[in-house]
């Protein structure tokens, strides 16, 4: 029973993060799934399992593969090389970058922080 408490905890977690990361809301996912926002988040804490068929409507939702659902290594925001997840501040930033409409500024922006991060674009 612990370890199938433990997959329910940390689906619950992706779905979480995945729904931050789409920006959604939590009564968006509910109404999704036809739950009720006290239900999803049982699911989110991994208090309650989560049908096969919800977690399909789930993915589309939120646009990635019930696969990336349950392989760590197919949802990159959710766990970076550090083990730490990438937050609202990381999200923030890249949607921000995704509205310039200026693509010179969209790349001198991005070279700006390859080389604030010490990272080399490498093709």
């Amino acid at each position: 029973m612990k370890a199938e408490a433990e997959r329910h905890r940390q689906l619950g977690e992706k779905i979480q993060t995945v729904r931050r990361h789409s920006g959604k809301t939590l009564q968006d996912s509910a109404e999704t799934v036809g739950v009720s926002f006290q239900q999803f988040q049982r699911y989110e804490h991994g208090l309650n399992a989560i049908s096969a068929v919800r977690l399909k409507a789930l993915a589309e939702k939120y646009g990635v593969t019930l696969e990336e659902f349950f392989d760590p290594d197919k949802i990159p925001f959710f766990r970076p090389q550090s083990g730490t997840r990438i937050l609202g501040q990381s999200v923030k930033l890249c949607r921000a970058f995704e509205r310039i409409d200026n693509s010179d500024v969209q790349k001198a922006v991005y070279h700006l922080i390859l080389a604030a991060s010490g990272s080399q674009d490498k093709p």
